[in-house]
């Protein structure tokens, strides 16, 4: 939801104009909007102030958490000549939005972010583009710094993706990682962790959310990759009764899905005797792993009554 605040009769006149462009849009004048500011802060992913830039500063300092989690938050003069990015200019994507109103307004957009302003692909808006977790989020500015800087770094992907730096080297003080493997670098670094392991797991009934995080987390570290690249987890569907299943999903923040009988048993796989004997397939947790879809990394981790398969998409 975008919520557009003004003022005067000027600012209504162009909170209606931009109404006709965007979705989910609410209009609050200088008598709702007080009411209502709290939530309008919680719940939109764009504010947009048609007034001057300290009413706007004023308004929403106190609402404040961070660049992760602030929407954007954007400034327009009642006449419409400038349009200027105030806050999350990157993540929140205010740069972005500060552009799209300004040409429909005819006006000038206004962008002070320096990676912008020195055309600089900036690393939080290529990691928001590309769905990529900032692991690390505390060495944010030391890249971005760096790179206004034009200071060498050591660019380190695992993954094809298209991203590169003009002062890339491999004896820099200093390194972007984009990868889903662990880092043991002792300099300072960046990792952005793209989204590209498939998880299948298989389970005993009632296993406890804790347990299977536990386990999965040991798979990972054992194997070198990281939980934050978890794409999406699947198991068969008898075990979408088990609440650890629910429980991960929902830790991870990725989709979970579940797999038939004829579709599980359409993989060529090694096949369990147990499994084969309690549910009538070969095995759960590669083939589910491999129905998500790219090469098997990760055959089998078992542990705790629990089987975890991890693919790789290339």
């Amino acid at each position: 939801m975008i919520s557009i605040i003004y003022f005067t009769s000027y600012g209504e006149k162009i909170a209606y104009r931009l109404k006709d462009y965007f979705n989910e849009v609410c209009l609050y004048n200088k008598s709702t909007y007080r009411d209502n500011l709290k939530e309008i802060f919680k719940n939109s992913r764009a504010v947009i102030f048609i007034s001057s830039t300290g009413i706007a500063v004023r308004l929403v300092a106190k609402f404040l958490k961070s660049k992760y989690e602030d929407p954007a938050v954007i400034v327009i003069d009642d006449g419409a000549n400038f349009v200027i990015s105030l806050l999350s200019g990157h993540i929140g994507g205010a740069n972005e939005l500060c552009k799209n109103v300004a040409n429909i307004l005819k006006a000038t957009p206004v962008i002070t972010t320096s990676t912008d302003i020195h055309n600089i692909d900036s690393v939080d808006v290529f990691a928001k583009k590309k769905g990529m977790v900032i692991e690390n989020k505390e060495s944010l500015k030391l890249i971005s710094s760096a790179m206004i800087e034009e200071e060498k770094i050591d660019l380190i992907k695992d993954v094809e993706v298209e991203y590169d730096y003009i002062n890339k080297c491999k004896d820099a003080d200093i390194a972007l990682y984009i990868t889903y493997k662990m880092v043991k670098d002792k300099r300072p670094h960046l990792i952005l962790r793209p989204k590209v392991l498939n998880v299948g797991i298989g389970l005993k009934r009632g296993i406890s959310i804790d347990t299977l995080y536990d386990v999965l987390n040991t798979a990972f570290i054992k194997n070198d990759l990281s939980i934050n690249s978890i794409k999406q987890i699947a198991s068969f569907e008898l075990k979408k009764e088990e609440e650890a299943l629910w429980g991960l999903k929902e830790r991870l923040k990725v989709p979970l899905i579940f797999f038939t009988k004829d579709e599980i048993n359409r993989i060529d796989c090694e096949r369990d005797d147990f499994v084969y004997k309690s549910v009538g397939v070969n095995a759960v947790s590669e083939p589910c792993a491999r129905l998500l879809g790219g090469r098997l990394i990760v055959k089998k981790f078992k542990k705790d009554g629990i089987t975890i398969s991890v693919c790789l998409e290339e």
